[in-house]
């Protein structure tokens, strides 16, 4: 993770920094935030740092777990995130455990990240209460997430909560080309969460989906010109419409609208699915959701634009 890529967590690195350096920093970390402010590079750049020999501010980059690290084949390092179904489920976290249960391969400090946490299974989520509570000596565990609130009781307990920080117009802006009308647009938008932005404005063919999508979810109009975008787009559309909502979809109905749109994008994956009839009934269901969410303004603002 570039410091100069994510300006916003800078301050928040160096306290994490600070608290590894000293041996202060616990074995469970919660890191939240929205979808687009850098929760998963973050805790990525920080399992780098944990494993890593050197004592820079940053990985090295030179020593052998570094280099391991580069070409993704780290035996120390161990992400969890969501299957093709949305969940992590309990086989994942037992087999962590198993891993977790033998000796580091070199020797020291193992990591775990655990992307999109709030998607794992009670089951999954109990049976990692066990290692949360009784971590192996040298492992560190970091878990992501969009809300703290998302997740068990029993797992915010067991882990140190850092909440990121929520960059301000002028960083968005100043991270993405100012100039460009699409790109202050979509930051304004998107809740200015910055990923998401640069994401869209690295597929130029998202971006009249995109807008036309997070209009409609504001004001409900057009939605015949946004299904004929949405289905010129195809199947994929679906899973682009998810980032979307994760990113920005009002808090008081987000889950039932993700829900919907991964429904619906692992329907489309099926042979002979009716396009143009999934993308309709997809927006008539979401219709209700975002009405609701329109006549309760005091739950339905995202919430990090507080």
């Amino acid at each position: 993770m570039s410091l100069e890529r994510y300006p916003w967590l800078a301050p928040l690195w160096q306290q994490l920094l600070g608290q590894l350096r000293q041996g202060r920093l616990p074995q469970g970390l919660l890191l939240t935030g929205p979808t687009g402010v850098g929760k998963v590079a973050l805790a990525r750049q920080l399992a780098q740092r944990w494993l890593c020999k050197g004592d820079d501010e940053l990985p090295c980059g030179r020593c052998q777990s570094c280099q391991l690290w580069a070409a993704g084949t780290h035996p120390d390092f161990r992400l969890l995130k969501p299957e093709d179904n949305g969940r992590i489920g309990i086989d994942e976290v037992r087999s962590l455990q198993q891993q977790l249960a033998t000796t580091a391969y070199l020797g020291g400090r193992r990591v775990v990240v655990i992307e999109n946490a709030a998607q794992m299974t009670d089951n999954a989520a109990n049976a990692l209460l066990k290692t949360l509570e009784e971590p192996p000596s040298g492992t560190l565990l970091l878990l992501t997430a969009a809300r703290r609130e998302s997740l068990l009781a029993t797992i915010i307990s067991r882990c140190q909560h850092w909440p990121l920080p929520h960059p301000d117009s002028g960083a968005v802006l100043a991270l993405i080309d100012a100039t460009t009308a699409e790109g202050v647009e979509l930051s304004a938008l998107c809740a200015h969460a910055p990923l998401m932005v640069l994401a869209l404005l690295a597929q130029p063919q998202w971006l009249p989906v995109a807008t036309a999508f997070l209009q409609w979810r504001r004001d409900g109009r057009h939605s015949g010109a946004l299904a004929e975008l949405l289905i010129k787009q195809g199947p994929a559309v679906a899973a682009m419409l998810w980032q979307l909502a994760a990113a920005e979809w009002p808090l008081a109905t987000r889950g039932a609208a993700l829900e919907l749109l991964a429904r619906t994008a692992a329907a489309l994956q099926l042979p002979g699915r009716n396009l143009s009839l999934a993308i309709h009934q997809l927006l008539a269901d979401l219709a209700p959701l975002r009405q609701r969410s329109a006549t309760h303004p005091a739950t339905g603002v995202s919430p990090w634009v507080r």
